[in-house]
């Protein structure tokens, strides 16, 4: 064994002996750690705010939707005001799908707006959201369009769901 220096404290074989810990030093400077409460809230926009009781299903274009899972915010017009109203959704699974196959009557009898319960209706609905803004930019929908299909509860006022 290697002899030991007296006024080293550290030892000469630290795998063999006491392991020596230095002492921490106060570190002046602040660490800024950003807010939780920062992030922009996720929301969901909505034609109308009309939903059912229990499980819910909206269809989206793309696969944007297709990564959430949890609460969401979403907004829309309040049916007997027409202002800006929010809710709380609970967002259980996604499926990513061609329109053609959403045809289901397992999504189509959960849709939240039972006038587009309906492929045909929900279709034209579908052409009516996603038109081409200008002649310039990509828009437009088709039965051939991948889409996201949501399902998710409603959040009560009082935090259940």
């Amino acid at each position: 064994m290697p002899k030991k220096d007296k006024t080293d404290p550290k030892p000469a074989n630290p795998a063999s002996e006491t392991l020596y810990i230095e002492p921490i030093t106060p570190q002046p400077e602040v660490i800024s750690i950003p807010s939780v409460f920062s992030v922009e809230p996720i929301v969901m926009q909505f034609d109308k705010l009309v939903f059912r009781d229990g499980i819910n299903v909206t269809v989206r274009k793309g696969t944007r939707w297709d990564k959430y899972r949890g609460v969401l915010a979403a907004e829309g017009p309040d049916l007997l005001t027409g202002e800006p109203a929010n809710i709380v959704l609970i967002v259980h699974d996604t499926m990513v799908m061609s329109f053609k196959d959403v045809a289901s009557p397992v999504i189509m009898g959960f849709n939240h707006d039972e006038w587009c319960q309906s492929y045909y209706r929900l279709f034209e609905q579908m052409k009516v959201w996603y038109a081409p803004v200008t002649p310039t930019t990509q828009g437009g929908f088709s039965m051939d369009d991948e889409v996201t299909v949501i399902f998710f509860t409603v959040r009560d006022s009082d935090g259940g769901s």
